[in-house]
């Protein structure tokens, strides 16, 4: 059962498992080492079928874990946050699309991947996207909380210019904003 040379093995994977890419060197370097201690290809196939799966199981753990953290850190952030959480995440996604280019996408992921499961990290971006634009910053009310605010001014005092003509003008502060009413 031994082929007669390390490339010659017949590797097979264990049913529903696909040796990737990333996988050959690993195997590669496996079926030299068998072949220089003269394993049989069954138990080269023994072992791969392990490796594969272990791998499987490992990557596992490690997405469970990182969803758990990303979890965490929504949690700690929308506490310390409130409403501005959703503000910041897009104000911070916003420095990200802005600050690096499109041909970098695996550095972008990785940032933000390191925001969403850092708290720390997050603050750091978040101030950044603050000083890169600070027009950008929201009342406590969370997004367009300032722009239906000003709306709803404009509409009061349109109102009371049309419909009480002499209180309008008696009030300074108001008599002092101009409104085109068209």
């Amino acid at each position: 059962g031994i082929p007669p040379e390390a490339a010659k093995y017949e590797i097979k994977p264990p049913a529903g498992v696909v040796i990737g890419e990333a996988d050959q060197p690993a195997i590669e370097s496996l079926t030299k080492h068998a072949f220089e201690k003269n394993l049989p290809t069954a138990a080269v196939n023994e072992i791969v079928g392990w490796y594969l799966q272990e791998r499987t199981v490992r990557e596992e753990a490690l997405r469970e874990a990182f969803e758990a953290k990303k979890t965490e850190t929504a949690a700690a952030l929308g506490q310390e946050w409130g409403g501005e959480y959703k503000p910041n995440m897009n104000k911070i996604m916003g420095l990200l699309d802005a600050t690096i280019p499109a041909d970098q996408a695996e550095l972008k992921t990785q940032i933000k991947n390191a925001i969403d499961t850092n708290p720390h990290f997050a603050r750091h971006y978040a101030a950044l996207a603050l000083q890169v634009n600070p027009a950008g910053t929201l009342g406590p009310q969370g997004m367009g909380a300032n722009e239906g605010n000003i709306v709803d001014e404009i509409k009061k005092i349109e109102t009371k210019m049309r419909s009480n003509r002499a209180e309008y003008d008696k009030d300074k502060l108001m008599s002092r904003v101009s409104v085109d009413t068209g």
